[in-house]
């Protein structure tokens, strides 16, 4: 096979590489973004709890502390429910529990989070948060992430 005189196989190669390179060229074929699918709830000035988990979780992420969140919130099947609870599992548990001393007061931090607006603390909540400051540890209910955020700035996390 001299380089002159392609094979038919290799012409069929050949135009369908082109035919790739013209559908694919940003330049003369623009593509629209990738649309990032969010559920209709987190549209608005009022994100679901999750979506503001998400944010807080990659702020704490990025100031390198020692933090956690517990999944409390998550649908399991009754066997596993109970399963969890003789694990361990307690109602109530604060979204995000930040165990690095805050610079302000060296009092570790728990914090949690609720929708911009709505969300209520349940008892269990409010007991957990009540206990936890009795063991002088920094509490704070967060309306949103970035609410949560302000309050760890406050307390001197950068």
């Amino acid at each position: 096979m001299s380089l002159e005189d392609p094979s038919d196989r290799e012409k069929r190669i050949m135009r369908r590489v082109s035919r790739f390179h013209q559908n694919n060229d940003e330049a003369t074929n623009p593509q629209p973004a990738p649309r990032i699918k969010v559920s209709k709830k987190d549209y608005g000035d009022n994100p679901l709890e999750s979506t503001e988990q998400c944010k807080l979780a990659s702020y704490l992420d990025r100031l390198n502390v020692l933090w956690n969140h517990c999944p409390n919130e998550r649908k399991t099947s009754p066997i596993q429910g109970a399963r969890m609870n003789r694990q361990g599992r307690k109602k109530g548990y604060p979204d995000a529990m930040v165990y690095d001393l805050a610079p302000e007061n060296n009092r570790p931090t728990a914090i949690e989070l609720k929708r911009k607006k709505g969300g209520r603390l349940s008892p269990e909540q409010r007991e957990w948060l009540k206990r936890l400051k009795a063991l002088e540890w920094n509490t704070h209910v967060a309306h949103g992430a970035d609410d949560a955020i302000n309050y760890l700035r406050k307390l001197g996390y950068k």
